[in-house]
């Protein structure tokens, strides 16, 4: 549920990264706050049930991407979802992390807590991006078998 609070977190946020902060960014920016896994461009239409029209909010997500708020999650389907960069790194397009996803709710959630060390490549090969995910099944899915956030 969309609070005040979260509302005024994510003006902040967008301030702090010189966007201006419209009704449609904080709202899908909010969304994001609230969420703990990635958001597929129809998650966030079903959450905000026709309030803003499809194109309004993918150039809002891809306003959020570019400006290093978001990062992109391909998953085994080829869809696209989005979630929050929780780096405060001067580059977040950078920071390698793992995703999890439950095999359960098909969710998928960004563990930053998971170094990725350095991989020793033979000579002359240049890693520019790296991916790593795992499968399993999420504490809520595991709590209480439907993969709601009820507990």
């Amino acid at each position: 549920m969309i609070t005040d609070q979260l509302l005024n977190k994510a003006e902040i946020k967008l301030r702090k990264h010189d966007i201006r902060p419209t009704h449609v960014r904080k709202f899908i920016l909010s969304l994001f706050l609230d969420a703990e896994y990635a958001l597929s461009h129809a998650d966030i239409e079903q959450e905000i049930c026709k309030k803003f029209d499809r194109v309004t909010i993918y150039r809002t997500l891809h306003t959020l991407h570019a400006a290093g708020l978001l990062h992109t999650i391909r998953d085994d389907s080829g869809l696209t979802r989005f979630a929050l960069v929780l780096s405060s790194t001067s580059d977040p397009h950078t920071v390698e992390h793992l995703h999890f996803k439950c095999n359960a709710c098909g969710h998928i959630y960004c563990v930053p807590d998971f170094n990725i060390k350095d991989i020793d490549l033979p000579e002359n090969f240049d890693v520019h991006s790296l991916t790593m995910s795992a499968e399993g099944i999420c504490k809520y899915c595991k709590h209480n078998k439907t993969g709601d956030k009820t507990s």
